[in-house]
């Protein structure tokens, strides 16, 4: 009777206890590298400008970021959500920064190509 009433009970705690919520992304692998290497690159373009207080810092990086949201067409809430949703698995978002190293890398390349070509 004792393993009965035991085995009632973890199954009552089992089916109630809290499910965690599997979360999609809601912008893809692909398109988030894509996103994060433009939003990194404005960064560094303001940045560069030595501008003098971090009000006008942020205001210029702002003003990037919604044009660089509109240009993927995300809203910034989508790109929180999905930035959130791949932070939780470390091993697999680190791979995914190794990817904006990489296509920055590329970027960088062809603007020198570029440079040379001139």
């Amino acid at each position: 009777m004792k393993k009965l009433a035991f085995f009632f009970l973890v199954f009552f705690v089992a089916c109630t206890a809290p499910q965690e919520e599997v979360q999609i992304p809601l912008i893809p692998e692909d398109q988030m590298i894509l996103l994060i290497a433009d939003l990194a690159t404005a960064d560094a373009m303001v940045e560069l400008e030595a501008l003098p207080t971090n009000k006008i810092i942020y205001q210029k990086k702002m003003s990037f970021y919604k044009g660089i949201f509109e240009k993927h067409e995300v809203s910034q809430e989508e790109f929180e959500q999905s930035f959130l949703v791949y932070s939780r698995d470390l091993v697999a978002f680190d791979l995914m920064y190794d990817k904006v190293l990489e296509e920055l890398s590329l970027r960088e390349l062809n603007l020198l190509k570029e440079d040379q070509d001139e």
